[in-house]
């Protein structure tokens, strides 16, 4: 029954939650590691695996995961998808289609179930989570107002909702779209942020001027959730923070 304590202590991993203050602290220690974007993030699922001892091909297509056998061989294709990463990467978004023709039983199906085998396994490594984040919105006991919506004061100084017991919560409203917590900065003080971070690394910083993080916002309901929040709140953006839990 070992299996049972390395399941429960892969899902503790994964059930952690944060606070939005916590999080920025996770990303102050690893900027490069947060802000990367998604042809960034399998890039270096593939280099955490590495390349064949032989040179020829890459670890996560020869490695044995449920529900996905080896793939032996079609070792140009996986050095022009990985080419390819790198040239998105650079590029700061990816531009094209990748597009895998070949006969039935080329690997193709293979190849793309292996990738995303790979992407679900690193994901797991401290090194690979993903972080999104849920609005938290506490009883009345806890605040005075109806769901953190009124401008009424706070009974307690509470410094965030994110771990609040479960009886104290009255609703909690998930990101539908999996936007990143960095997006709940407002987008000039974002931009000085990644650009203080990256300060040391500006041809990295340059490709990630391109990308989403850097130049989007939230999704629409979550802009929404948030803007409401911060009417009800006269423009105070930390108390509309407290009621991010990120995850």
């Amino acid at each position: 029954m070992e299996w049972i304590s390395k399941v429960q202590e892969q899902d503790n991993q994964q059930a952690a939650i944060f606070s939005f203050s916590e999080y920025m602290d996770i990303f102050s220690k690893f900027p490069k590691r947060e802000i990367r974007q998604s042809s960034w993030y399998l890039r270096d699922m593939f280099d955490y695996f590495g390349k064949n001892e032989d040179g020829r091909g890459y670890k996560v297509f020869s490695t044995s995961f449920p529900q996905s056998a080896p793939v032996y061989g079609q070792f140009r294709t996986q050095e022009h998808i990985y080419q390819n990463l790198i040239n998105f990467t650079e590029e700061g978004f990816n531009n094209r289609f990748l597009l895998l023709i070949g006969p039935n039983g080329s690997s193709k199906t293979s190849l793309i179930r292996k990738i995303m085998a790979g992407a679900r396994h690193y994901s797991k490594l401290e090194e690979g989570a993903l972080f999104t984040f849920s609005w938290v919105f506490p009883i009345d006991q806890l605040t005075k107002g109806n769901l953190g919506l009124t401008q009424s004061k706070e009974i307690r100084d509470i410094k965030s909702y994110a771990k609040i017991e479960d009886k104290d919560v009255a609703a909690i409203l998930q990101s539908e779209l999996k936007d990143h917590p960095l997006l709940l900065l407002p987008i000039e003080a974002r931009q000085d942020f990644i650009e203080k971070a990256l300060a040391d690394d500006p041809d990295r910083l340059s490709s990630l001027k391109k990308s989403y993080i850097y130049n989007s916002d939230l999704s629409k309901r979550n802009r929404l959730v948030y803007d409401a929040l911060l009417k009800s709140y006269q423009g105070d953006h930390l108390e509309v923070l407290k009621h991010i839990r990120v995850e």
